[in-house]
């Protein structure tokens, strides 16, 4: 009974997700179709193995082969899907919690991402078969943004690092911070988009406000708390199978949750879940790699549940 702090779906229909600091494993699922006669729950998750880490587990991404967990004294581990073995220590000196990563390929190079708690960053590019640390700094010390780093992403050729007050943006080639949005109240939660081709990133602060930026930087769409909107705590974006289109799903206190349009930003409808805990995690999944309107939803009770946007007439499925 311990909040989720992770999940990413892992080859086709196994879900992988963590627990807080009590917890110190990863937990997978499978993601069961339903027989659905009567209209009852589609899917159902069946729980499969626990791997212990030994310690807390605060992030977690995976792009095939590579099962990525960092972890609450800012090491990382690294797993082979194929192989099933785990990679060598990476080298990493993050000395407060992980709080995110990505993995992607930039450049033409597979490239992972982290950022952790004591405000710094580091860059693994993959080489003959391993990850080798190529990059490891402090954004205040470049001139970025201070603080924590919570959230981060990758838009094009540049690194975006949110701090509590502040998203900076980094190039990839130079290694330098090309500028600084600055954010108020805190920002929680990160991510990109793109619309016709041209990409987006969208902030989430803490007050339930939502920031919508170009890649330039440059303010596009911003929205107060408005509403029973008045906080955010985990957001994702999930593709809507039915309308072709993707929502933006915001977690909030509570366990509410609020889906929007993409680009109107009108709201689409609230849920919550049964537990009533803060939201925590929100993560599509593509069972068999194609969108099904899936995604978990974790919260600080440690419960894990999957939601399933319906036919427009339907209401939401679990």
């Amino acid at each position: 009974r311990d909040r989720i702090t992770g999940s990413c779906l892992v080859g086709v229909d196994e879900i992988f997700t963590t627990g807080g600091p009590q917890c110190h494993r990863l937990r997978s699922f499978r993601v069961i179709p339903q027989p659905n006669p009567q209209q009852s729950l589609r899917f159902r998750l069946d729980a499969d193995k626990d791997i212990d880490m030994g310690t807390f587990v605060s992030a977690m991404t995976f792009e095939s082969p590579w099962l990525v967990v960092g972890l609450g004294n800012g090491a990382l581990k690294a797993f082979n899907q194929d192989s099933k073995a785990e990679h060598p220590a990476l080298n990493v000196v993050h000395s407060g919690q992980v709080n995110a990563l990505v993995l992607k390929e930039v450049s033409g190079a597979a490239c992972l991402f982290s950022a952790a708690e004591d405000g710094t960053f580091a860059i693994h590019t993959f080489k003959d078969g391993v990850f080798v640390q190529a990059t490891q700094a402090s954004l205040a010390a470049m001139g970025g943004a201070s603080g924590p780093i919570k959230a981060l992403q990758v838009l094009g050729t540049s690194l975006w690092l949110g701090a509590k007050a502040g998203v900076s943006v980094v190039d990839l080639q130079s290694l330098a911070v090309k500028g600084t949005v600055p954010v108020n109240p805190e920002l929680r939660d990160m991510v990109t988009y793109e619309e016709g081709g041209v990409p987006f990133c969208i902030l989430a602060l803490v007050n339930g406000g939502i920031l919508i930026l170009d890649a330039a930087g440059n303010p596009v769409f911003q929205r107060g708390p408005a509403g029973e909107h008045t906080s955010n705590t985990a957001i994702s974006l999930v593709f809507h199978h039915v309308a072709q289109k993707f929502m933006l799903i915001c977690g909030q206190d509570y366990g509410y949750c609020t889906a929007y349009d993409l680009p109107a930003f009108t709201p689409r409808g609230s849920f919550r879940v049964h537990d009533g805990s803060n939201i925590t995690h929100l993560k599509e999944i593509r069972p068999g790699g194609q969108p099904q309107g899936l995604f978990v939803v974790g919260g600080m009770t440690g419960d894990v549940s999957l939601w399933q946007f319906g036919h427009p007439a339907d209401d939401n499925r679990r």
